[in-house]
């Protein structure tokens, strides 16, 4: 009995040291074999194994068990994959080499994305790397210059005011030039939703986005491109793509910049001296004329000696302008395993404007997360929250602007009479001078404070190997205030017998967007590839306004509404737009050589009228890669040629009112009886 015992307990032992004999630990370190450089974050599984597998370290060292049976997969995007089977080695370094198909650009066209080399419409890119660090405050005046066809323009030297972007030029002549803005695949509202007037500077919605969170910028030109946006694509869209995790180490980036603005090419203006040289040459002109005034020059009239070396002499543009400092902060964090992965950023940005009295601050955060739940299905969520302060003068189309009285100023009248009182330009000589500009660029307050916040959250659900699915809901949510306030001592209040004029207004805008679609990609042979896409769309936006007025308060220093004597007007409102959407793309191509796209996309709008509810917007595109061609090959003259031809319909329901259908119909009052 106690030898059968031993027995037994041998070949337990034996048994064991075989299990352990099977499986052992194997390490290596894992190179680029282009540069000999280190790649941490490669994926290395064993092959058939679920769930077994690790990734390199920041040295490219990695680790893992496997058996003597096992092959080990190595791979990493951009790299061409490798299988090595472990046999009897405890150390396997790996030399992956670069993937020269998975290298070429891909770009993001719209439910999806492209290689670039197999585009067939028209594409712009402009990479998140181009931009990042630009001292802007938003992404649109950062494409400025950097995209062909894109011409972009900024009306107001405000800082965070309201860019125009016009795509291959302007394509209405009553409606909206402005491009759709997809951002994540969300249509973000991007029009002005200030109420405040200042001289016909608008605010930027965009404004609200941190640059330096985004990865890429595609824009959208042709009719082929954007036609799958349908009765939002006549004036080009703008896709951009936010950053988002990658599986590794946690990696930390902190960046700031730091300078300082000043205005350039500023107008010559004359000094005291010249004004008066120039006043007495044009009353000489006159006499020589035949006018007779009774004096010969300016000086027996106005009492100013043009030789008098203490003549006040005020350069109204040191007066409004100045040296005005620009910074801004951002820390990131991002990383991940091979399941998941997130991106998360928080940006402090502050642009002082070169004007006295402007300026503009945003704080934001994101939060980008992926999550590979199984073999099959992938969630995740984009989320984005800013706070945006913008401070702005009367300027530009309006006859009080800071900018046009310094230009109007006489430079005889000083900033301030000698008990510290602002000059009132009525007991100087400026021609057409309103108002004092550094008393408008001191005292009017112009404040518009944001939030806004971008949501959405998806799933991507893997049905077969060619067929995916893809589920999101997103959420664009805006709430503005407007405060404005003209002080008592302003030329504009004495004019209309005020006595200090305040407004309040509030917007909140709040649009979803449910989106669903299906995309089959399949190879068959050697010559065909298919990819095609069908989905559908609803999306909605509620839209509200208040705002009061008021009169009469006791002095300069109290601006808030509640002490004002008489409220003038106060008004509620609200509008809103749905907008249901069908649509299918279809891209095909022919020994990678011959390509074909077809779209069409069904619009049904609230802003179409009743009995053209849908509009039907289909397009179709060719292109013919020549320098794939055998003929093109052994010749250095051109390295790669393709022609495309295009054509589609494409709308502008953002130029549209909403029931501008039901534009006989109102409601109003008449002599305070509500009709």
């Amino acid at each position: 009995m106690m030898k059968s015992l031993q027995v037994f307990v041998a070949i337990m032992f034996l048994s064991i040291g075989l299990i352990h004999a099977q499986t052992r630990t194997i390490s290596g370190t894992i190179i680029a074999q282009e540069d000999n450089f280190p790649l941490p974050g490669v994926n290395v599984t064993l092959k058939g194994k679920q769930g077994q597998g690790t990734i390199s370290d920041v040295d490219g060292k990695y680790s893992i068990e496997a058996g003597a049976d096992d092959v080990l997969v190595f791979s990493f995007v951009g790299y061409t994959a490798q299988e090595i089977l472990v046999g009897n080695r405890s150390q396997i370094d790996v030399s992956l080499a670069t993937d020269e198909t998975q290298l070429g650009e891909v770009l993001v066209v719209g439910y999806g994305s492209q290689n670039r080399r197999d585009l067939t419409g028209a594409v712009g890119s402009v990479s998140g790397e181009d931009i990042a660090r630009l001292p802007v405050a938003s992404l649109d005046n950062a494409l400025q210059g950097r995209a062909a066809g894109v011409f972009v323009t900024s009306p107001s030297g405000t800082p965070g005011a309201g860019i125009t972007m016009q795509i291959r030029g302007n394509t209405s002549l009553s409606a909206s030039s402005q491009p759709l803005y997809v951002i994540d695949g969300i249509p973000i509202i991007s029009e002005d939703l200030s109420g405040l007037f200042s001289g016909g500077q608008s605010t930027n919605s965009l404004a609200d986005i941190n640059p330096n969170d985004i990865e890429s910028i595609e824009i959208l030109k042709d009719a082929s491109a954007s036609a799958i946006y349908g009765s939002r694509g006549a004036n080009g869209v703008v896709l951009i793509t936010t950053k988002r995790g990658k599986s590794g180490e946690a990696k930390i980036d902190i960046s700031g910049f730091y300078g300082v603005q000043n205005v350039t090419n500023e107008i010559e203006m004359h000094s005291s001296q010249e004004f008066l040289e120039l006043m007495n040459d044009a009353i000489r002109q006159d006499i020589r004329a035949g006018e007779d005034y009774g004096y010969d020059n300016i000086t027996d009239v106005w009492g100013f000696d043009p030789e008098d070396p203490d003549l006040q002499n005020t350069r109204w543009f040191d007066e409004i302008f100045r040296s005005a400092p620009i910074q801004s902060y951002d820390i990131a964090a991002s990383g991940g395993t091979d399941k998941t992965q997130y991106y998360t950023s928080i940006s402090y940005f502050d642009q002082e404007g070169v004007q006295i009295g402007t300026g503009f601050k945003r704080i934001s955060g994101r939060i980008n997360l992926d999550t590979e739940v199984n073999d099959w299905l992938k969630v995740g969520t984009n989320m984005t929250l800013n706070r945006t302060i913008q401070n702005r003068t009367i300027n530009d189309n309006s006859l009080y602007g800071v900018v046009i009285n310094s230009i109007a100023g006489d430079p005889l009248m000083p900033v301030r009479e000698e008990d510290g009182s602002y000059a009132d330009p009525f007991n100087y000589f400026g021609w057409w001078m309103l108002d004092n500009p550094v008393l408008i660029a001191e005292n009017y307050y112009r404040y518009t404070r944001t939030v806004r916040g971008l949501s959405s959250v998806f799933a991507e659900a893997t049905i077969s190997p060619d067929l995916k699915w893809r589920s999101s809901l997103s959420i664009d949510y805006t709430s503005l205030d407007d405060e404005s306030y003209t002080p008592i001592i302003s030329r504009e209040s004495q004019n209309g017998n005020f006595n200090g004029f305040g407004t309040y207004g509030s917007t909140q805008d709040f649009t979803w967007l449910a989106e669903n679609y299906l995309t089959y990609t399949k190879t068959f042979g050697e010559d065909h590839n298919f990819t095609g896409l069908a989905g559908f769309s609803y999306q909605a936006s509620n839209r509200n306004f208040a705002s009061i007025s008021a009169q009469g308060f006791p002095s300069d220093q109290f601006t808030k509404l509640s002490v004002a004597s008489r409220v003038t007007a106060g008004s509620t409102s609200g509008t809103e737009w749905g907008l249901a959407s069908y649509y299918a793309r279809i891209n095909y191509g022919f020994k990678d050589k011959y390509l074909f796209t077809f779209t069409g996309r069904a619009d049904g709008s609230s802003r179409f009228g009743e009995n053209f509810r849908f509009g039907f917007f289909p397009s179709g595109s060719f292109a013919w890669r020549i320098g794939d061609e055998e003929f093109m090959q052994g010749q250095d003259l051109i390295s790669d040629l393709k022609a495309r031809v295009s054509y589609g319909l494409t709308g502008n329901q953002d130029g549209i009112g909403n029931f501008a259908s039901r534009g006989l119909f109102g409601v109003t009052a008449y002599r305070q009886t509500p009709g």
